[in-house]
């Protein structure tokens, strides 16, 4: 269902006071830090570009599109935030209300939400009615602090990045983390992927201050498991494919901080065992935690992707692609891996773009490709690999950007929606790619 949403005067007004606020606040914060962090120089153009790619998102949306996912969204979280100035009791009874779920208080309230029938959207419609109340229940104030909060997210990456790999350039984390322009647009408006992206940004750091940093503060766990819990109940598959490079770095840095060799020969399998049973009992309980990516149903929901969207691509002319004939088996779907990889990293190319939103993604998939075999021929197969081996962030990095790209590229099945759910993968194979290049530039890899 489509809605979309109409500007009042008040809503120019709020969205000048909030823009005008936030941009205050973001310049001050840098003039504060950038004395003591020179990595604070891109904070302030990154938060700028952030605050214009939700503006410009929701303004395509409804002169462009006419409505859709965001309007809607905040159409829900509207009449929910309104009950609680209505009846209170109703309001805090539907927070903790499951989708689909009966209560006499609420019913009156629940049967106007078309998104309390889905799980998913109906945990999306509570999370941006508590945001729609700071944004004075208006739809651009509220689409500017959803990007605020994702630029959180996006900075918290590139912090680690830029600490763990100082002699890399910061500019080029910027550009790869920061400045990408499908995050900056699909990552900045009320959407689900704009919130999955900002928890995955506090995962990430939170683990990595665990994990690297010895930091073992409860507010750090507190931090991954509300990070994890809100990715888990909006977009499963991206904590599905996170948690096992999460993991499988956890494995990396305990074997690189046994010194004797002797001992790791000995440690390191034990280790291996232990986490790869970890990461597959961790996978298999998140699978099953959510309805939609239960094991027994999964294999069903894929091929109506596949029908869904390519039925899209005739009809519609809508941009679908296909993988060719699919076995829906586990030996049929390995041998789609690699195309999928493909489709998921890389496309769509510049002769596949239908529209005008699709060209940027295409000029962004140009230049991950055109730096990706920029690195292949600087270093040839083997030299690849080893840059790979250089630090242990740089090899999940690419493992999750692996994994992610065949999960969001084998099942899409059409380039619209695919430019949007692949944004989670970008800033880590983006900054990869950028310790990558630093070292060849630097004609560091024959020492590695």
């Amino acid at each position: 269902m489509l809605w979309n949403y109409y500007i009042d005067k008040y809503d120019i007004f709020f969205t000048i006071f909030y823009t005008f606020f936030i941009v205050l606040g973001g310049y001050f914060y840098q003039q504060k830090k950038i004395k003591t962090d020179y990595r604070y120089k891109y904070f302030f153009p990154g938060l700028i570009i952030k605050l214009f790619g939700g503006l410009a998102f929701g303004l395509i949306y409804q002169f462009y599109y006419r409505g859709g996912d965001t309007s809607a969204y905040f159409y829900n979280a509207k009449l929910f935030a309104e009950v609680l100035f209505e009846n209170p009791k109703a309001y805090f009874i539907m927070l903790f209300q499951d989708a689909q779920s009966f209560h006499p208080d609420t019913y009156d309230y629940t049967e106007r939400l078309f998104y309390f029938r889905n799980p998913e959207s109906w945990f999306m419609v509570k999370l941006t009615n508590f945001v729609a109340l700071f944004g004075a229940i208006r739809y651009y104030p509220t689409t500017l602090i959803f990007s605020l909060l994702s630029y959180t997210g996006l900075w918290k990456i590139y912090l680690i990045f830029t600490y763990l790999f100082q002699y890399v350039k910061a500019k080029y984390f910027a550009i790869f983390i920061l400045f990408v322009p499908s995050v900056v647009f699909w990552g900045s408006g009320i959407m689900k992927d704009t919130v999955c992206i900002t928890a995955l940004g506090f995962l990430f750091y939170e683990w990595v201050s665990i994990v690297k940093f010895k930091k073992r503060g409860l507010q750090h766990f507190l931090w991954i498991i509300l990070a994890s819990y809100i990715i888990l109940r909006l977009k499963a598959y991206i904590i599905i494919t996170f948690v096992p490079s999460l993991l499988f770095w956890l494995y990396l840095e305990q074997k690189n901080r046994i010194r004797n060799v002797k001992i790791r020969l000995i440690i390191a399998p034990f280790i291996f065992v232990v986490i790869v049973g970890s990461s597959l009992f961790a996978v298999y309980n998140l699978m099953q935690m959510s309805d939609f990516y239960r094991i027994d149903t999964i294999q069903n929901r894929i091929e109506g992707f596949h029908s869904w969207h390519g039925q899209l691509a005739q009809t519609q002319g809508q941009s679908g692609y296909d993988l060719g004939e699919i076995e829906y088996t586990p030996t049929g779907i390995l041998r789609k891996f690699i195309p999928a990889v493909i489709v998921g990293l890389f496309r769509p190319f510049l002769v596949e773009v239908r529209n005008p939103v699709q060209l940027f993604a295409a000029l962004e998939n140009t230049i991950y490709l055109l730096v990706f075999f920029y690195l292949l021929f600087k270093t040839k197969i083997f030299g690849f690999l080893k840059l790979l081996k250089f630090d242990s962030l740089v090899y999940i990095s690419i493992i999750f950007s692996i994994l992610f790209a065949f999960v969001v590229g084998f099942t899409s099945y059409n380039f619209g929606a695919l430019v949007r759910y692949k944004i989670p993968l970008l800033p880590f194979f983006g900054g990869a790619l950028a310790v990558m290049w630093q070292l060849v530039r630097a004609k560091r890899v024959q020492n590695i």
